[in-house]
């Protein structure tokens, strides 16, 4: 009876720390959720609601027209509630150029979305950057990057392009990047640093005509956590093994 109560105890332990170890802890520079568009020379840029814990920073544009595209996204960043969806998800995105009558053809569309005050401890391969939905007439290149700074778009403060990661961003927080070609309906990709505990995060999209009439987009991406810290995955596996031993020795004393 003993060794069943003390092993119902060291699961509970166990399920106590794995828990915490997925819970949010006090975000650090925790701030809304921003959106750069930039097509050419034309610009925009949203910032969504100041978040709080247990609530995400959510930002949109609705059938915004920049430069001959026509954009619609919601960005979302789940800092600090950081649990199975800590990352941004940038959802709804809506895109058409027409090429005919518009500076678009000539011109990608750049649609970055950048957030700080994630603490969840992200060790090597421990983001996962993913994409769905369609391509049709165009070519899109998606990228994911951290940056330790806790800047928004890996942005110093004397950077003559803020809101444009791939000025900023540099090669060695890179996640990763998927290129995708019409037609395409979905890709992933793991990455990821050393062990980091405080950052933030930035995805980018870049919408490109390649030779279409009449490109169209509809899709998401969003950069998460991929697997469970490793921490947690050791003290585990620790738990497990006493478990088994403590159930060994009463059945011997059994025996």
């Amino acid at each position: 009876m003993q060794n069943r109560i003390a092993i119902v105890a060291l699961g509970t332990v166990i399920a106590s720390a794995m828990i915490a170890g997925t819970a949010s802890a006090t975000a650090i520079g925790t701030g809304p959720v921003e959106v750069f568009l930039q097509s050419g020379t034309v610009t925009a840029m949203v910032t969504g609601n100041t978040p709080s814990t247990g609530s995400p920073s959510i930002a949109m544009y609705q059938n915004l027209n920049l430069n001959g595209w026509t954009v619609g996204v919601t960005a979302i960043s789940y800092a600090p509630t950081l649990n199975t969806t800590a990352g941004i998800d940038v959802g709804g995105i809506a895109s058409t150029c027409v090429t005919a009558s518009s500076e678009c053809s000539s011109n990608p569309l750049l649609i970055a979305v950048s957030a700080p005050g994630f603490n969840q401890v992200i060790g090597a391969n421990g983001f996962l950057l993913q994409y769905g939905g369609t391509v049709n007439g165009g070519a899109l290149s998606t990228s994911a990057w951290w940056d330790t700074s806790q800047s928004y778009f890996c942005n110093p403060s004397n950077s003559s392009d803020p809101g444009n990661p791939a000025t900023n961003c540099g090669s060695s927080n890179l996640i990763g990047t998927l290129a995708l070609g019409s037609g395409s309906t979905g890709a992933t990709l793991t990455g990821g640093p050393d062990p980091i505990r405080s950052y933030s995060l930035t995805v980018s999209d870049s919408l490109g005509v390649n030779g279409s009439l009449d490109p169209f987009y509809s899709f998401d991406t969003s950069v998460v956590q991929a697997v469970p810290e490793p921490g947690t995955l050791a003290l585990f596996g620790t738990g497990l093994f006493g478990c088994l031993m403590l159930e060994r020795r009463r059945r011997a004393r059994q025996g």
